[in-house]
């Protein structure tokens, strides 16, 4: 009985921290969304054709960097890495940044379709200032700061 009841507080607390990980999630995109929105003032009609492509290239983006934690996790343990496994991580990161860069370029043309030259520099400009903002906010987190404040994605 003690093993059913130890296995259901873990699945409750599986499922609850799961959940609590989306919620953030959630929270951050819904941030980010506000930012980038803010930032280019969308018309109604502009919007709905630019999200989709924005959505596009967010998920490869997202994609190329879950890519890159695998070589990231080598470089974290240099002293426990041989060089031909460093030589290798090294070399994937340089592939993966070009990567990133190649999908820049193609969505840039992507997002001409849709914005302006003016709203598109805006765009790169808002990704920039929400990744500084979330690193800030982060930071001052693991710093202890912030203690009594309104914390920027709610809960």
């Amino acid at each position: 009985m003690k093993r059913i009841i130890i296995a259901f507080a873990l699945m409750i607390s599986i499922t609850t921290l799961a959940t609590a990980q989306s919620r953030v999630k959630d929270k951050i995109e819904s941030a980010k969304v506000a930012v980038i929105s803010n930032k280019l003032n969308l018309t109604e009609v502009t919007a709905i054709k630019f999200w989709p492509v924005y959505n596009a290239y967010n998920d490869a983006m997202m994609e190329l960097r879950k890519e890159r934690r695998t070589f990231t996790q080598t470089l974290t343990n240099i002293e426990g890495a041989s060089d031909a496994d460093l030589d290798k991580a090294l070399n994937g990161i340089l592939v993966i940044e070009e990567k990133e860069l190649a999908l820049r370029r193609k969505y840039k043309a992507e997002f001409l379709k849709v914005l302006t030259i003016r709203q598109v520099a805006q765009l790169f400009e808002a990704e920039q200032e929400f990744k500084k903002m979330l690193l800030q906010k982060v930071s001052s987190r693991m710093n202890g700061e912030g203690a009594g404040r309104r914390r920027m994605f709610g809960r």
